[in-house]
């Protein structure tokens, strides 16, 4: 079976491409979840049974991307964070980072660091315990 969390046939690249194409295409599929930021930013969440993608999107460009990837069903490995060199300085790994737990949190899910930003952000006091793995 052809699991993808995005769509890599129409690699929909805005934010109304990318709920069209989630509509369409049986290659994306599950959870879709939106949040407009200011700047012209959307942040998106794709979540398919076993990878999800939380992806910033500005002025119709990707800028940003966390990744992780089930251990189980409720435990997700935060492997990969990366920003765009031009987009870097402005926050952006921080509201993916945000979106990340508002997911976890909402979903009651776990949350393994395995990326050298993910970690250092579960070493801050602040990081919410009930995501912890």
């Amino acid at each position: 079976m052809h699991q993808r969390n995005t769509c890599h046939r129409h690699h929909a690249k805005t934010a109304m491409t990318l709920a069209r194409c989630a509509l369409m295409c049986p290659h994306f599929f599950n959870e879709v979840k939106m949040s407009t930021e200011s700047n012209n930013l959307i942040i998106t969440t794709h979540q398919s049974l076993h990878n999800t993608r939380i992806i910033a999107v500005r002025n119709g460009e990707n800028v940003g991307v966390l990744e992780l990837r089930a251990r189980t069903p409720m435990t997700w490995a935060a492997y990969r964070t990366f920003v765009d060199p031009a987009a870097r300085g402005e926050g952006l790994a921080g509201k993916l980072y945000k979106e990340m737990v508002s997911w976890a949190t909402q979903h009651e899910f776990k949350i393994i660091p395995e990326c050298s930003y993910i970690v250092k952000k579960f070493e801050a006091p602040d990081t919410p315990k009930e995501i912890m793995a």
